[in-house]
């Protein structure tokens, strides 16, 4: 099951990845006093300094495009949460069984996410 969840961890931080960038190529859109209202100080640095090929960018796929794709990732994403999630209900989200069975990145990852996981369980509202 370790290998599994291994899996899912690493699909996720994948998925996330990818989110991030589709969702800098649209906040590359707007106006600099935007993007710094919108984000961390730290993205709002990042993407200003890339503002210019992230619209190049943007532009070339289509904002259609890359609001599709964003979907698609943002449901694919949650669907992998969803599945971590039965997972560790199995478990009784006791996650420290899982410290041997995952690297340190994947057993860092799955305890600072554990909310965002029992957010997705199927069926359930929290």
């Amino acid at each position: 099951m370790g290998l599994e969840i291994g899996k899912l961890i690493d699909e996720c931080n994948r998925l996330r990845i990818e989110l991030a960038g589709l969702f800098s190529m649209e906040i590359a859109l707007c106006s600099p006093s935007v993007i710094k209202g919108l984000v961390e100080e730290e993205m709002a640095k990042i993407i200003l300094e890339n503002q210019v090929h992230l619209r190049k960018e943007c532009n070339e796929l289509g904002l259609e495009k890359v609001r599709g794709k964003r979907d698609l990732i943002r449901a694919e994403l949650d669907s992998k949460y969803s599945e971590l999630a039965e997972f560790l209900e199995d478990e009784g989200f006791e996650t420290e069984e899982f410290r041997v069975q995952l690297n340190n990145d994947q057993f860092s990852w799955l305890i600072s996410n554990i909310k965002e996981i029992k957010k997705h369980l199927r069926g359930i509202e929290l």
